[in-house]
């Protein structure tokens, strides 16, 4: 569902990631940890929780549906 550029993942098919709008640009890494810009909804989302062997899962999943009632 993404593609990379300038060491950044971005969304070019929302199919899997309901939250962001295609052109989203960001980056997950470990432990848990991620960051992303969605430029078309206005969004930044920044999540770093210190999580590791996926325990973050539950936790990035409220906070994707906290966000996305932000914005819809």
């Amino acid at each position: 569902h993404s593609g990379y550029g300038l060491t950044l993942s971005v969304i070019n098919n929302t199919a899997l990631m309901n939250l962001f709008s295609q052109g989203t640009f960001g980056h997950g890494g470990a432990f848990g940890t991620g960051g992303y810009v969605d430029p078309k909804n206005d969004l930044g989302v920044i999540f770093l929780p210190r999580m590791n062997d996926g325990a973050a899962s539950p936790a990035q999943h409220v906070l994707s549906q906290i966000a996305e009632s932000a914005v819809r």
